[in-house]
């Protein structure tokens, strides 16, 4: 009876130990066009690095640790979805974001993705683009890019509980 019990306490502790298994999500810099947009590329990064560590069981893969992986793999950025899963396999994520934004001129532009690096599912992607003409077009351009950040932030957490 002794050995039963042990073997089940084991057992649970295993169970316990999977299930508060760490999910390492790589997070590229956003990438952007524009140099107006370099303040906001850098307070986006930042933004998203921390609120993703903030996350229970989650390590973040950037910076340095990222760059490192990605030039031995020599890929030189993240710009869609097959070159996200393979850096992803790189740093062995679970799951990569990336994202862009560009300011043309004539229009200001941003989109932020997400996907599981071992099922290849998007797991987030929205964009959002305005006028560069328009009344408030740069307040309101940096008011929905923390929308969408603050929506991946909620998606990463929903999935990684």
């Amino acid at each position: 009876m002794r050995r039963v019990t042990k073997f089940l306490s084991m057992l649970l502790l295993m169970a316990g130990l999977a299930s508060a298994q760490t999910t390492r999500i790589a997070l590229d810099q956003i990438q952007v066009e524009g140099q107006s947009l370099e303040p906001i590329q850098t307070a986006l990064g930042n933004f998203l690095s921390g609120e993703l560590k903030k996350i229970r069981n989650v390590a973040v893969v950037s910076g340095g640790e990222l760059t490192e992986a990605m030039v031995k793999g020599q890929v030189a950025a993240i710009f869609d979805k097959e070159t996200a899963l393979a850096v992803g396999k790189l740093v062995r994520a679970g799951a990569v974001v990336w994202g862009r934004l560009s300011d043309s001129g004539q229009g200001l532009n941003f989109w932020l993705r997400m996907v599981d690096v071992k099922t290849g599912r998007m797991l987030f992607s929205k964009s959002y683009a305005v006028e560069a003409s328009a009344e408030g077009a740069r307040r309101d351009f940096e008011k929905n890019i923390v929308s969408i950040a603050q929506d991946l932030i909620a998606t990463a957490a929903g999935t990684n509980k």
